[in-house]
């Protein structure tokens, strides 16, 4: 009640000293709020895609089945509803770096640039996750925090261990391995534990410890320059 008695006076105040305020356009009190196209509840610590923007995303993404190139037009379009629904689900970051990176080569909307392998990629991989999402993602959902450790050797192989469960791997690295850069054998074991251990991970946040920095800044930041760390973290993502 003191809220909604407050509310009506900051109306009043604003209506005095401008053009006023479309009543449509607020909201009172609520756990529950839609914003530019996003739900946002504050109970369940979770953001949810509106179904009509989910159903335009899915429609407009299955149009680039097939496409070999695209305008610069058409590309800022997908780039435009892509980079939205990134705003929910924050791991679709990763698979539009290359989309982005293509975005800066053509000059003119109506320049057309061919899609490379990477796009091409990125592209398939929202063609497989948007079907199977239900549209939503956590703001910061910490529920039942789970750590894994894990660690490698330049020569020898790595591991890596759960600890909630007390699992754990070990593998050996082949002859040829000998030469891999360390960030490289240091990054497998951490997409290893997510491709075994990954299907009771949901809904828990992951502590993963890792003494690398390349991969710590790698996970950070959804990105890396090496193209085989930035594949590790297709393969993770």
């Amino acid at each position: 009640m003191v809220c909604e008695t407050a509310l009506k006076q900051q109306f009043r105040c604003v209506n005095a000293w401008s053009s006023g305020v479309a009543p449509d356009e607020v909201v009172g009190t609520t756990k529950t709020l839609n914003f530019l196209g996003i739900e946002i509840d504050t109970l369940k610590q979770k953001l949810c895609l509106r179904a009509e923007k989910l159903t335009r995303l899915k429609k407009l993404i299955n149009n680039w089945n097939r496409k070999n190139n695209t305008s610069k037009r058409e590309l800022q379009c997908l780039m435009g509803h892509l980079s939205f629904a990134c705003t929910v689900v924050r791991p679709g970051r990763m698979f539009t770096h290359s989309l982005f990176a293509l975005l800066k080569l053509p000059k003119n909307p109506s320049h057309r640039v061919r899609l490379n392998a990477q796009c091409k990629a990125d592209i398939a991989w929202w063609q497989l996750f948007l079907p199977a999402w239900n549209g939503s993602g956590f703001l910061n959902h910490d529920r039942g925090s789970l750590q894994v450790f894990s660690d490698a050797s330049g020569s020898w192989g790595c591991a890596a261990i759960n600890t909630l469960t007390g699992q754990w791997f070990q593998l050996e690295w082949p002859q040829s391995w000998k030469s891999v850069n360390i960030a490289i054998k240091e990054f497998i074991p951490v997409v290893i534990s997510a491709a075994v251990w990954g299907s009771t991970w949901q809904e828990s946040t992951i502590c993963f410890n890792i003494d690398n920095q390349a991969v710590v800044a790698a996970l950070g930041r959804s990105r890396a320059k090496d193209p085989h760390l930035a594949h590790l973290l297709r393969c993770m993502f």
